[in-house]
């Protein structure tokens, strides 16, 4: 019984860290926003495959995994960097439209959601090298 709670209170304990801190991240991405270019909406699915095909490479020779598991990951990555690069272009119309404060709640949520995902893959052990 005491086992239990405590794996309950360590996964509540990691969801409110998790939060916290992407909170707080997302916050800071949207108070300290000025935009200083033009928004470009084809840059983060670029710079997003970049960045899953070398973290997938990295995790791919280190754990092992299998090729349907490590494209499985490889995709998982792809679309993850993407939306989160994805909403730091947001930024400017948002920023354009409802100005600091809607760009700051924005980033805020967004900041939210990557916390509680974060949280929910870990717990999952979706980046330990499972094998999908």
């Amino acid at each position: 019984m005491a086992r239990k709670r405590k794996s309950q209170t360590t996964k509540m304990s990691r969801l409110q860290r998790y939060l916290f801190s992407g909170a707080a991240v997302g916050l800071y991405f949207g108070l300290f926003f000025t935009p200083v270019r033009e928004p470009n909406f084809t840059q983060p699915f670029l710079l997003g495959a970049a960045a899953a095909v070398i973290a997938g490479a990295v995790i791919w020779v280190r754990s092992k995994l299998s090729l349907k598991a490590g494209l499985f990951n490889l995709g998982r990555m792809f679309v993850s960097f993407t939306l989160f690069l994805l909403a730091l272009e947001l930024r400017h119309p948002i920023y354009a439209d409802g100005g600091r404060p809607a760009t700051a709640a924005f980033m805020l949520a967004v900041g939210l959601a990557l916390g509680w995902l974060l949280s929910y893959a870990q717990q999952a052990n979706l980046f330990g090298g499972s094998s999908g």
